[in-house]
């Protein structure tokens, strides 16, 4: 009889039944590559715990040293296995590459050939005898060097992944402390279970050691990789949120060198990711020294080239250090805070803007209503019909004045209420023109594909230059609006063929109340560009009409295709 049942072999069986229902259990996890090595192991520790339990009851020698020889693999396999998991499970790799396992697995594949040439060499083992003993059969056998290798291999391994798993649980929430303990208890503990069989060999005490470490390594590592997945995502999620994040991410050493940057920092910089790593953090942009590096909340505006134009950028320190609080380097953050920039700046030109012009309009409603009262007092006090209406005239010029002045603050008074946005030129113009009976007026088709950084008003402005032309270019009979890149700006020219601007007058028509009618609208005109930095300058000939050219800085404008042209 080679097989009898005995109390020892029931329980094995019921153990690798544990096994292979907790490795059924965790199938549904195999879409991750940490549910696919629990797969893995769970069923090299089944297939490892079937063979233990069944040479439990085995009596003939031979067939127990063949058994013997079958776990031979499955127990160099299982540390490697384990450490590989640890290192997934707490984020060190993201995934396992053939690379890792060549050279993870270099050491027990040696091991292996030598056993299985032992009969040849003393390398693995050598007086290898089975002995029977209270009616089964254990394995005498002196053990040599690559045993010895694989025995101090797999102590390594697990040590190794104590060792980090460790290095977690002090600094992690409860639940991850739990998670770590689950992942001590699937595979440090049963290493030394199974330390049992070797130190002793064919004693029930060893052989219930090792089921119990087959029990706990499929438990924990179905509690490990289904309950508590925390550390398993963690790794996964902070690759995919760095890499599609919109803020340019660069992470340096304290050597200042760039040890990590993401996507976004390289097309911010203009510069592919793998050119990033390894240089020098300070000639990329200009970095905060170390006294406002210190602070974490540290950050200040600075510009980068954009397409050839300046583009700003909210530059973010925040130092890195370990438990200790050793300094370990810092994160860099570039956020685009180009349109907030201009809003703000914008904002606070109008606002300077409107508490001059208040003063401004103030004094002259006040100025013009004391003309007004004068007239009107000198038209009752009056003792000649002639010089009655002379007063009364006045008055009414008076009151124009003043009607003119007051509507002119109803259209001022919205300048800079609403933040600057992006505009394209011809969407801007187009509600503006006049009909074609009235005046033609020929477009640049590069306008369609122009945007602006200006206030809502801005097509305003070609109202007042239309108005202006035809009521004081006489003869007017044609508008050419059109546009061009010069050096870093782009400029927007607007031309009649009208009387022109007199050369003397070529600066004062944007003065506040210069001209033969209300002296607003260039005024006004004016204004409307100068809260976003963009200036108007007339440089027609005279005789020949007038030409406006409005210049947009670098940065303050942008070419677009027409599909994107549509969509601003």
């Amino acid at each position: 009889m080679v097989f009898s049942f005995n109390p020892l072999v029931v329980a094995g069986l019921v153990v690798t039944a544990i096994s292979f229902l907790a490795m059924a259990l965790t199938w549904k996890f195999r879409s991750a590559m940490i549910g696919r090595i629990a797969l893995v192991i769970l069923g090299c520790a089944s297939l490892y715990s079937l063979l233990f339990s069944v040479s439990l009851g085995i009596t003939d020698p031979a067939l127990a040293l063949f058994l013997n020889l079958l776990e031979l693999p499955l127990r160099l396999t299982l540390p490697v296995l384990s450490f590989l998991f640890i290192l997934l499970y707490i984020g060190e790799i993201e995934s396992i590459t053939p690379r890792i396992v060549i050279f993870t697995f270099l050491i027990p594949m040696s091991v292996l050939v030598a056993a299985l040439t032992s009969p040849l060499h003393p390398l693995f083992v050598s007086d290898l005898a089975p002995v029977v003993a209270d009616g089964s059969v254990y394995i005498t056998m002196t053990p040599g060097p690559f045993f010895w290798l694989s025995f101090l291999y797999s102590f390594v391994l697990l040590i190794a992944g104590l060792t980090l798993a460790l290095s977690r649980f002090r600094h992690s929430p409860p639940i991850y402390r739990v998670q770590i303990k689950a992942i001590v208890a699937a595979f440090v503990v049963p290493f030394f279970l199974h330390m049992g069989l070797v130190l002793m060999p064919g004693a029930w005490a060893g052989k219930v050691l090792s089921l119990l470490g087959f029990v706990l390594t499929a438990v924990a590592i179905y509690i490990a990789t289904s309950r508590y997945q925390f550390l398993t995502l963690t790794p996964v999620a902070f690759p995919v949120l760095l890499n599609r994040m919109t803020d340019g991410v660069m992470i340096v050493n304290v050597q200042d060198f760039v040890v990590e940057a993401n996507p976004a920092a390289a097309r911010i910089l203009g510069k592919d990711r793998r050119e990033l790593i390894g240089k020098p953090a300070g000639p990329l942009l200009p970095v905060p020294g170390e006294e406002s590096s210190a602070d974490s909340g540290s950050s200040r505006m600075i510009t980068l080239p954009l397409d050839g134009s300046p583009h700003y950028y909210t530059l973010r320190t925040i130092p890195l250090s370990g438990y200790d609080r050793i300094p370990g380097g810092k994160i860099l953050l570039l956020h685009d805070s180009h349109t907030r920039f201009l809003t703000e700046r914008g904002l606070l030109r109008s606002n300077e803007k409107l508490q001059l012009l208040t003063s401004m309009t103030r004094h002259d409603i006040l100025n013009t209503l004391t003309a007004l009262l004068g007239s009107l007092e000198l038209a009752r006090a009056g003792d000649l019909p002639e010089k009655t209406d002379r007063y009364l005239a006045d008055a009414e010029h008076y009151a124009d004045q003043l009607q003119s002045q007051v509507e002119f603050t109803r259209d001022y008074q919205t300048l800079g209420l609403q933040s600057a946005q992006w505009q394209n030129v011809r969407e801007a113009l187009t509600p503006h023109l006049p009909g074609e009976e009235n005046m033609p007026v020929i477009v640049d088709p590069i306008l369609s594909e122009v945007v602006v950084f200006a206030d809502p008003m801005f097509g305003r402005v070609f109202y007042n230059l239309i108005e202006n032309s035809l009521r004081h270019g006489e003869h007017t009979s044609r508008i050419r609006i059109g546009g061009e890149v010069s050096g870093n700006e782009f400029v927007i020219i607007y031309e009649d063929d009208g009387v022109g601007i007199p050369q003397h007058e070529k600066e004062r028509i944007f003065e506040k109340g210069y001209g033969r009618n209300t002296g607003l609208g260039l005024f006004l005109t004016r204004e409307i560009l100068s809260l976003t930095g963009i200036r108007i300058l007339e440089s027609g000939t005279p005789g020949q009409g007038a030409r406006f050219e409005i210049h947009v800085s670098p940065g303050e404008y942008r070419l677009v295709s027409e599909g994107e042209a549509m969509g601003q």
